[in-house]
């Protein structure tokens, strides 16, 4: 049981960590790039698929 407990923390650990890198490359505009979000800012330098991670 306790593994099980474990696991289930692991998972909501890893769900806060995708959603916070979501917010960060997706959502949140960071002035040292302009007030674009890391995703739009590297579409505008031509490498759509590469996101920032902090």
């Amino acid at each position: 049981m306790l593994e099980f407990i474990n696991c289930e923390h692991d998972c909501v650990e890893n769900l806060q960590v995708l959603r916070c890198r979501y917010d960060y490359n997706y959502v949140r505009p960071h002035s040292s790039i302009g007030l674009k979000t890391p995703m739009e800012f590297m579409k505008s330098i031509g490498k759509p698929n590469q996101p920032m991670v902090h």
